[in-house]
């Protein structure tokens, strides 16, 4: 296999349904498909239900591509080590970053956009590796037609060295990593997840997304992706609804990030 498929069983946290997981382990294949990888290995959680591989199984068939399910669980750095890998592709799994950072295999993401929208409460933990996928790793469809590209020249001495490791989109690699941009980002949607927790990180979140609003005082899409609106009111910053909440809503919110003072400007609205 040239690429590998990573499952996170995401239904048993509740994020996901069991069929919104099976349609994305199927976007997975697909977008490996596209990339031009005729054989892709699928990784399944350990304790995910047998049937998410028949379901793949069934559209490997429909694109034409050879899939091969590993049957006995195992560690992804096992998958990595064989130097044979063009593409990784998941969800947040932090095997994607070992792939990358340790290997030199290009990465790929796919679902992140619909778990920042659903994933409950805001401060969730696993909004943070979330994000960080999210802002760092492209996602598969910007794969399309590399499969064919020819290895990047990989440092002397390093792990990419060893793996010859291919080519890919811009972020596809650490070296192209936007680093320096996901610094205040996680900042930002940690004080909106705990304030509490991280009061002296008020001003610097506040001035951040100021800067990100548009002429009509919205958040552009790159940013509101990770941030609720009602959060953001009950907060009081920058992108907030500018429409009155009720009340009720308005107070559970804010006991829930832990600014009380909300409640009382909301009875007094």
């Amino acid at each position: 296999p040239t690429a590998v498929l990573l499952g996170q069983y995401l239904a048993a946290l509740d994020i996901l349904t069991p069929a919104e997981e099976e349609a994305l382990h199927e976007r997975m294949l697909r977008g490996a498909a596209a990339a031009g990888h005729r054989s892709v290995l699928f990784k399944p959680h350990p304790t995910a239900p047998a049937r998410y591989s028949r379901a793949l199984e069934k559209a490997a068939a429909e694109a034409g591509v050879r899939l091969t399910v590993t049957g006995t669980p195992m560690l992804a750095e096992e998958l990595f080590r064989s130097g044979e890998l063009r593409l990784v592709v998941g969800c947040f799994s932090t095997a994607m970053f070992t792939a990358a950072v340790c290997y030199g295999i290009p990465v790929a993401r796919v679902g992140t956009d619909l778990l920042l929208e659903r994933i409950a409460p805001y401060e969730n933990s696993n909004r943070v590796p979330l994000t960080i996928t999210d802002h760092l790793i492209p996602g598969i469809g910007a794969f399309a037609g590399t499969a064919a590209e020819p290895a990047a020249e990989p440092a002397a001495g390093t792990a990419a060295e060893t793996t010859g490791a291919a080519a890919g989109p811009p972020g596809a690699r650490p070296d192209s990593w936007d680093v320096d941009g996901l610094t205040p980002l996680v900042r930002t949607v940690g004080f909106c997840m705990r304030p509490e927790a991280y009061p002296w990180l008020r001003a610097e979140s506040a001035a951040w997304l100021e800067a990100r609003l548009g002429k009509d005082g919205r958040l552009g899409e790159d940013t509101r992706r990770y941030f609720k609106r009602r959060r953001l009111t009950a907060l009081g910053l920058p992108g907030k609804s500018e429409h009155s909440w009720p009340g009720r809503q308005l107070r559970r919110v804010a006991r829930m990030s832990g600014v009380t003072r909300m409640a009382g400007a909301a009875r007094s609205a």
